[in-house]
């Protein structure tokens, strides 16, 4: 309760306009969040590893070589996904689409293994998994959009949720 106290309505209101904002954003082009988001990623691994690069040649003290690899590791990840957002965001929906395949199989698998009670309902739910993850390795950009339509929709509930917040705050300071 004192955690809200402190926490001021404008505060919660900008975050719930700026959520809402950036939901229909991305619900007006899902097609293109994911590759803003993991050239953004990028962005933020090449700068760490820039930044790690430099904090260890500053000091004295140069133990180790893994704090350079692992600079290196982050710049290059970073300039790979700064300049080639499209790609990876293909790629991630493949690996997305392949996880879930398995998950689906090795599931079903568990449940014919064991005889569980309630396997009707997990039978579905686990070949739904399997369908999700063949629609994602047949149709990587439809599950590009699909995924962006997610955040999209998660960011507008959460916006909502922020400014009912601010408004609860807002009474809730007012009365004491």
């Amino acid at each position: 309760m004192n955690l809200f106290i402190r926490t001021t309505p404008w505060m919660m209101l900008l975050q719930g306009l700026l959520m809402l904002g950036f939901g229909i954003f991305i619900l007006v082009n899902p097609e293109i969040t994911l590759k803003v988001l993991t050239r953004l990623l990028g962005i933020l691994s090449l700068a760490g590893g820039i930044f790690l690069f430099i904090s260890h040649y500053s000091q004295k003290n140069h133990s180790g070589e893994v704090i350079p690899f692992m600079a290196l590791l982050y710049a290059g990840i970073g300039i790979v996904f700064t300049f080639f957002p499209g790609l990876i965001a293909g790629a991630f929906v493949l690996i997305l689409g392949i996880f879930a395949i398995l998950v689906g199989l090795f599931n079903l698998w568990l449940l014919f293994k064991t005889k569980e009670p309630l396997t009707g309902m997990a039978i579905i739910r686990n070949v739904l998994i399997i369908l999700l993850g063949l629609f994602l390795l047949a149709r990587p950009l439809r599950g590009q959009a699909a995924i962006g339509i997610v955040l999209g929709i998660f960011a507008l509930l959460f916006g909502v949720a922020s400014l009912y917040t601010a408004y609860r705050l807002r009474i809730l300071k007012k009365t004491g």
